[in-house]
């Protein structure tokens, strides 16, 4: 008897999209509250997206620190070679650690 053929459904990648987008909106929002609810963030005082090419150029001069805000779990699977992990529930109390002199792109998925 022939097999049938079973359709992927590609709601999880969308699904994980969203979620990545919250968790990247969301941790923007906590960052701006730790500045002092200004919006102002880094020495430039903005935030702003970059290229992927732009990000791995500067992470790959060492002019970037790549931060991973997923899970230890999602991290110990698989991550950006040289990445940090702070956990987005951690960040609150870890965002400390971090120099707020450097560059800091942020990656959740």
């Amino acid at each position: 008897m022939p097999r049938k053929k079973v359709r992927k459904s590609n709601m999880p990648v969308v699904l994980m999209a969203i979620g990545g987008g919250l968790i990247l909106l969301t941790l923007i929002g906590i960052l701006i509250l730790n500045q002092g609810g200004d919006g102002q963030i880094g020495e430039d005082k903005t935030i702003s997206r970059i290229s992927l090419a732009a990000a791995k150029t500067a992470f790959d001069q060492k002019q970037a620190l790549f931060l991973d805000v997923r899970g230890t779990a999602a991290f110990a699977e698989s991550h950006i070679p040289g990445a940090r992990l702070i956990p987005l529930s951690e960040i609150e109390t870890r965002y400390v650690e971090l120099n707020k002199n450097d560059w800091i792109i942020l990656y959740c998925t």
